[in-house]
């Protein structure tokens, strides 16, 4: 009886739909009730864990609702009333004096009945927060659960009622009855009078006892009929969960378990309307439109779960009750000694719930799981909706602080049986996989970096990683994956199952590191796990039987999509055993001894694992890794079914696949990105005129898509999985980095002491990554790259399946992107052995081949792999236009990094990777379209701050851009270091540049240019040094982009300096960030090969753009030396206009002439040339450490100073531009001081333990050098200048002869001491420690060796007195074209030179002679006789000009 009533409760609730909140009843219209239907299923399903039971707990079409039923349930949310005196009173059915007893009950104002489904959910739903009861409903679902112990009293209670039945029928009119007792009797006393004999009394007590033990026949028990898929109709009054029974059974188990049953079910459906009734009650009493005079809603308990009280006639009076409702959450946690409606009390409930999940029923009623799923149901939603630290003791129990029973129970409900019924909904429902998701979803918010996070994990408790419980899940995960051959794996109904469990063992192993977790992997250790699942799936299983991994593959190459079952199938194995290679990276990484980013010491037994695993992946001379990397199915499948089917359907309108598009399921980081179509949306559209084609087709299409994206989901998760093992594997194995014959005596050694190393050599590695950029090529690019031996030193297996190149499919781009960045972490770990080879100490090292000594890596594998990469670019590229997005642009991005770190490799090695005769024509068109390519990719905007980005798209394609342009400028780079060695390359890039695809993207580029581009710069500077390259730039209008941006720059600074006049804030201004970038620009434009004509044009140009940057210079020249490099770059770019301008001068192009008319703004750009210049020559050092100028220098420039009448000379100590360093000493290294030529060492010594001594650094020796740089380059500037001084109208301002007297001295006397004290770091015998306290060095603040201070010294005195020997020359190089300046205006008019300023002159450069006897001895730092001598005829020159000077 409890089981009907139970029954007619369930089929009652499971049909009760709840209405959308609403404030009227008239508002809400049935389509709106059907929408807030499917919201509260979609809901329950995705958000309260109840998607295992959904399809019993719903009914299952929602087009099948009853209206009437629903207008009814929209009225259960208002306080209607009706008055028996006007309304003419109710019917009653017949009751007599029914209008009586309500009048008795409520007065006049009879409320309106609400529906049973309402009446049920609000009395399993109520609580009442004085005493904090619940409903009787619950307490009698409470109590049927937890009745004889719960899941453990249920066998129990089947005996306990057999043996009362036996024990009432005695008294009864049903067998036994008194005459079969007398007849007992009788056979008893025949048998003891001998009247029967043993056997005839046996037989007749056996045919006695058969009656007396028959079963109970209860008038009212119904047989329950095995129905057919569609007995569970909803117009039958039963739910669509109602489970068919076979043939009929009085079992009490049978009722007992039927009860328990729907109890379970009936919360699963309580708790899944719960929110959307929770909401409409609130919105009915929340006071937005009264619908009463009450403002609370009420319910007449027309439906009383409580039987009546004999003798009484109370139980006939019903009164009006206040819906009071809680979460059946709070209900289920709520503590059961405030339950005192039922006698007794009961125990929790969450904790028996919770034993139910690993109950299988062995009854006949038809689902053996229903319980335990339904169970399951509870617990799952009682996880999604509250918080892990509350959920986890209410499931637990106060009696069960570790989990055991928990575990116990979860590990037997993953041991059930698969279950193969299908749902209303379509889906298997399988508890297993319900199970499985459960902890799959709750270890997702593990926190590793908390330890009580993890305490109170429920997937954590379900695996036992918290408790010693034995068995746990992990334990029957284990069992399932491991035993047998592998069919839970392979079998279709079981592969999604096996997909899991395989996921489960990689996030226990991905878990932070602690006792249980590490005890776990000790566990998959001492069983071999590893290494027997890489045996049993990837290993070869016979001579002729390929692995099971192969032959999935071979299914997924040429059969995926014909048959449903087997393609999920074979995703599915593609995800374990993706699975499978990320546990085995995190088993590498573990046994290295990395534990929560940490690193700890690896211990003998783990060193064994470590080398057993890495013998077993990448022993050749088959490498396990290798084969697997060539049976990985990365294209499309070769039978056609997905493609025919999505390309001769017409596709769906974009609305439509807007409506019908969901995220595909699964693992955020593996089914990101991917949409599928929604199926259950789709049924939707069968009547809809949206559709542009017949449903079936749309059907099918949808059906090949989603076959299609899951496929390539599991192409890329595989590619994904293999590149993170492949470079965890590399990076834990020790490279052998000496010859073949040295590794054949290291594996005889290993024999001899019977030990397992595993070591790899390059060889192997670049067979590896050979093999990488072989997938990642073109069918057309393999071919090509084939006929000329690239392929030499890779793997000779073509193809897996002896499946030609041009008949195999195109890789897909996801599947790609993992495997680029593969190839790019191999490039790196193969250059890093080879620089590991260059360090390692072996004297009898044998170099073979064409490998030069210092390289592991040899000419020809250089070559090979670039060419290699560079096919696998150029399959990247797409017949699009420039400007179209493609798929494959992140991996060409990610391969163009891995062609810069193979040719700067190349460049320190001084290999040429294009020669002529190496590289055949084919070869050089596959490096031209890849070029192309890049050059697309390369013309989106690139800043320097990711906020400029607009989105995460733009970024991403800033990102792509800055990695091809990093490609192009590295290519560019060593075509141009080969081209005076290699015809081919220049003949290549000539005809690079005439390719239309690349005028477009240069086109593109140079546009950028006025966009904040900093980057776009640096690749048109490579472009720039061609002479196609160039002519393409200015084809393309680059210097009127540069002037562009310069004119929009000083349009802005004008008005900021108006805006701010007075406020001193005029020296705060910075120069504009990308002038640094357009001067480098510009100065590789004026300094490439261009015929005169389009020189002294571009020169032109640059003139003008340099006027436009005039105040800008002014203002790095008060702020000098800030922005040095910025300001020598700015001169460099004026010499180099002065240098192109002065071929033309006074010639037919007027452009030549442009320098000869002197306006304000060319006279400030040339002083200020002129003032940095005699700044810097006057103190290439700090004035302290400076030698003594000749004696008659400094008269002639105090007799010229006392000469100006109003000029008034400060003769304190002179301001220098070295006070505008900061003082540096704390965060630089200390240094020696660099030799000045100064002799007085005693001085020199005083100074520097004075008490103002700032000792020399590093960072000093950096200004010293990019000042002398910057004089050098002020010199050449000055020098090209006089050329257009000499025909210019007007008299302007040369140079003063003193300013380059002092400048010789100083740059002359420092390159000779440098020399001096280079020669003595030279010398072995020098003592160290003597040579560093000579240079007064601060050795308590350094932190390195003293070698190294030497060794830093050397190399910045090389470049200091290399760079100050060259300022000396340029400086008397400057004084002849000057003297021969004043002599030709002398010639011309003897009057157009003062005598005084000729004797200035002369009287000025004769003590600077004097005293660097340059004339014979030439400049210091000239490490060559060429340019010793050119220093000495110079100065010689010089000296004949000035007696020629003296003789006039």
């Amino acid at each position: 009886l409890v089981e009907r009533a139970l029954e007619v409760v369930e089929a009652v609730l499971v049909r009760y739909v709840v209405p959308p909140p609403m404030s009227k009843e008239c508002n809400v219209s049935l389509n709106e009730v059907k929408h807030a239907y499917q919201s509260t299923v979609k809901l329950a399903m995705a958000e309260m864990g109840l998607s295992p039971v959904a399809s019993e707990i719903f009914c299952c079409d929602v087009d099948n609702l009853n209206e009437e039923e629903i207008r009814h349930a929209i009225q259960d949310f208002s306080n209607v009333s009706f008055h028996p005196s006007q309304d003419g009173g109710l019917p009653t059915n017949n009751i007599p004096n029914g209008n009586q007893i309500l009048e008795a009950s409520f007065g006049n104002r009879i409320p309106f009945p609400k529906t049973p489904g309402f009446g049920i959910l609000s009395n399993l739903l109520s609580s009442s927060s004085s005493n904090g009861s619940r409903g009787h409903l619950f307490q009698i679902i409470q109590k049927i659960l937890s009745q004889n112990g719960g899941v453990t009293g249920i066998p129990e209670y089947g005996e306990t009622v057999h043996s009362r039945s036996l024990a009432v029928s005695l008294f009864r009119e049903t067998p036994p009855d008194i005459k079969c007792a007398e007849e007992g009797t009788r056979c008893k006393a025949r048998q003891e009078g001998n009247v029967e004999d043993a056997w005839a009394y046996q037989e007749a007590m056996s045919a006695l006892q058969q009656g007396m033990i028959q079963p109970l026949e209860p008038l009212l028990l119904l047989s329950y009929l095995e129905q057919s898929s569609g007995g569970d109709h909803p117009e039958n009054g039963r739910g669509a969960g109602h489970i068919a029974h076979g043939v009929p059974s009085s079992d009490a188990v049978l009722w007992k378990e039927r009860s328990i049953l729907l109890s379970l079910r009936i919360l699963c459906a309580a708790a899944a309307r719960e929110k959307a009734f929770m909401r409409s009650i609130e919105a009915a009493t929340g006071g937005r439109a009264p619908l009463s005079s009450s403002a609370q809603l009420s319910v007449i308990p027309t439906l009383l779960f409580k039987g009546p009280i004999h003798g009484s006639y109370a139980h006939r009076f019903v009164r009006e009750e206040t819906v009071s409702v809680s979460r059946l959450s709070n209900l289920l946690v709520m503590n059961a000694s405030s339950t005192g409606d039922l006698r007794g009390g009961s125990p929790e409930i969450l904790p028996i719930i919770t034993d139910y999940v690993g109950y299988f029923s062995s009854s006949s009623i038809g689902d053996p799981q229903g319980i335990a799923r339904n169970a399951f149901g509870i617990v799952s939603y009682m996880t999604h909706t509250m918080p892990q630290a509350e959920c986890v003791p209410s499931l637990c129990g106060p009696d069960d602080v570790n989990a055991i029973r928990l575990t116990n129970a979860f590990a037997k409900g993953l041991s059930l049986p698969f279950g193969d019924e299908e749902s209303s909904m379509g889906t298997t429902v399988d508890l297993r996989a319900a199970i499985l998701d459960l902890i799959l979803s709750n270890m997702n918010i593990i926190d590793s970096t908390s330890p009580s996070n993890k305490k109170e994990n429920v997937s954590l408790l379900m695996l036992g990683l918290n408790t010693s419980s034995r068995p746990n899940c992990l334990d029957v995960i284990l069992e399932l994956i491991s035993n047998g051959d592998g069919g839970f794996v392979l079998d279709p109904k079981t592969s999604s199952s096996a997909t899991k469990c395989f996921e489960i063992l990689y996030r226990v192993c991905e878990v932070g590191a602690n006792n249980a977790q590490l005890h776990f992997m000790e566990k998959l250790r001492c069983g071999n796990f590893w290494q027997a699942q890489v045996a049993r799936y990837l290993g070869i299983r016979g001579p002729s039987t390929p692995s099971v991994f192969r032959e999935v593959s071979k299914s997924f190459r040429f059969e995926h999509g014909d048959d449903v079952h087997v393609s999920r199938r074979d995703n599915d194995f593609l995800h374990s055993i993706s699975w499978l290679m990320k546990g085995l990276a995190i088993e590498l990484h573990s046994l290295m001894g990395h534990h929560d980013n940490k690193r700890t010491s690896m211990t003998s037994s783990n060193n064994q694992q470590l080398q057993s695993l890495l013998h077993r992946l990448m022993s050749p001379p088959n490498l396990l890794l290798l084969a697997t990397l060539m049976d990985i199915p990365l294209g499309q499948s070769s039978n056609g079914y997905i493609r025919e089917r999505l390309h001769s359907i017409a596709l769906p309108t974009s609305d439509v696949l807007q409506d019908l598009s969901t995220p595909m399921k699964g693992p955020a980081e593996i089914c990101a990105g991917y949409q599928m179509i929604d199926a259950e949306r789709l049924l939707s559209f069968r009547h809809s005129n949206r559709l542009n084609a017949s449903f079936e087709n749309i059907r099918e299409w949808a059906a090949a898509w989603n076959i299609f994206v899951s496929r390539a989901c599991a192409c890329t998760h595989i590619s994904q999985a293999w590149s993170d093992l492949i470079r965890t594997a590399l990076v834990c194995s020790p490279i052998v980095l000496v010859n073949d014959n040295n590794i054949t005596t290291m594996v005889e050694q290993q024999h001899q002491h019977q030990a397992t190393v595993f070591c790899m050599n390059t060889r192997m590695i670049m067979d590896i990554l050979c093999s990488i950029l072989r997938k990642l090529s073109s069918p057309s690019h393999l071919d090509a790259l084939g006929q000329h031996g690239i392929f030499l030193g890779a793997s000779e297996d073509d193809d897996a399946y002896d499946v030609p190149a041009a008949g195999r499919n195109p890789m897909e781009a996801e599947c790609a992107m993992p495997l680029s960045i593969a190839a790019l972490s191999l490039t790196d770990i193969l250059i890093e052995s080879s620089y590991q080879y260059n360090d390692a100490a072996l004297p009898n090292r044998i170099v073979h081949g064409d490998v030069k000594a210092g390289f592991g890596i040899s000419e020809e594998d250089a070559a090979r792999v670039c060419a290699l990469i560079v096919g696998a670019i150029s399959s990247c590229a797409e017949r699009g236009s420039i400007g179209v997005t493609s798929p494959n642009d992140g991996r060409a991005a990610v391969l163009s990094c891995a062609l810069t770190r193979m040719l700067a490799f190349s460049k320190e090695a001084s290999y040429c990777i294009i020669s002529q005769n190496s590289t055949p024509s084919n070869i050089l068109d596959i490096y031209a379209n890849a070029i192309a390519h890049l050059f697309c990719l390369s013309t989106v905007p690139v800043f320097d701050n990711q906020k400029r980005y607009s989105d995460a798209h733009e970024a991403k394609g800033g990102a792509i851009a800055l990695s091809a342009r990093s490609g192009l400028s590295s290519l560019f780079g060593h075509l141009k270091s080969i081209e005076h060695e290699d015809s081919v390359s220049k003949v290549f890039c000539s005809n690079i540049f005439t390719l239309d695809a690349l005028s477009t993207a240069v086109a593109r580029l140079v546009h950028l240019i006025t966009c904040d581009d900093d980057d776009v710069t640096h690749l048109l500077q490579q472009i720039a040094l061609f002479e196609g390259g160039v002519q393409l730039l200015a084809k393309s209008g680059v210097t009127t982009k540069l002037l562009s941006f310069a004119t929009a720059y000083a349009h802005e600074e004008r008005q900021f300096l108006l805006s701010n006049m007075g406020t001193g804030v005029a020296h705060q201004l910075k120069p504009p960030s990308l002038l640094n970038s357009h001067l480098s620009l510009l100065n590789a434009l004026l300094s490439s090969p261009l015929v005169s004509s389009d020189r002294v044009a571009l020169a032109a140009d640059a003139y003008q753009l340099l006027k436009v940057y005039c105040g800008t210079f002014e203002r790095l020249l008060l702020s000098y030396p800030s922005n040095n490099d910025l300001t020598t770059k700015f001169i460099e770019a004026l010499y180099l206009t002065y240098t192109s301008l002065s071929n033309e001068l006074g010639g037919s192009n007027e452009l030549g002439n442009a320098l000869l008319p002197v306006d304000e703004t060319l006279l400030t750009l040339e002083n200020n040339v002129l003032r940095i210049a005699c700044r810097l020559s006057a103190f290439p050092f700090p004035s302290r450490i400076l030698p003594p100028l000749p004696l008659e220098l400094i008269n002639v420039e105090k007799i010229h100073t006392s000469q100006m009448r109003n000029i008034t000379i400060n003769l304190g100590n002179e301001s220098t531009w070295w006070d505008n360093i900061p003082d540096s000493a704390k965060n630089s290294m200390p240094l020696p001081t660099p030799p000045t030529g100064s002799f007085d060492l005693q001085r020199f010594s005083s100074d520097q333990n004075g008490t103002g001594f700032i000792p020399w650094t590093e960072r000093k020796y950096q200004y010293a050098i990019s000042s002398a740089k910057c004089l050098e380059t002020s010199t050449l500037f000055l020098i090209k200048r006089v050329h257009f001084v000499t025909q210019r109208d007007v008299s302007t301002f040369c140079i003063d002869a003193v300013a380059i007297a002092k400048g010789v001295c100083r740059c002359s006397d420092a390159s000779r001491a440098i020399e001096d004290r280079l020669n003595v770091l030279s010398r072995p015998e020098t003592d160290i420690t003597k040579m560093l306290d000579f240079s007064h060095v601060d050795k308590s603040r350094w932190d390195y060796p003293l070698s190294h201070a030497l060794k830093l010294e050397r190399e910045y005195l090389l470049q200091l007195g290399s760079c100050l020997g060259q300022c000396a020359e340029k400086l008397v190089c400057l004084a002849i074209q000057d003297a021969r300046r004043m002599a030709a205006i002398r010639s011309q008019s003897p009057s157009g030179i003062p005598k005084s300023e000729w004797a200035y002159f002369v009287g000025a450069m004769a003590p600077a002679l004097d005293h660097t006897e340059m004339e014979n001895k030439g400049v210091g730092c000239a490490f060559d006789d060429e340019r010793s001598e050119g220093s000495i005829h110079m100065a010689r020159a010089l000296r004949q000009e000035l007696e020629k000077m003296k003789a006039l």
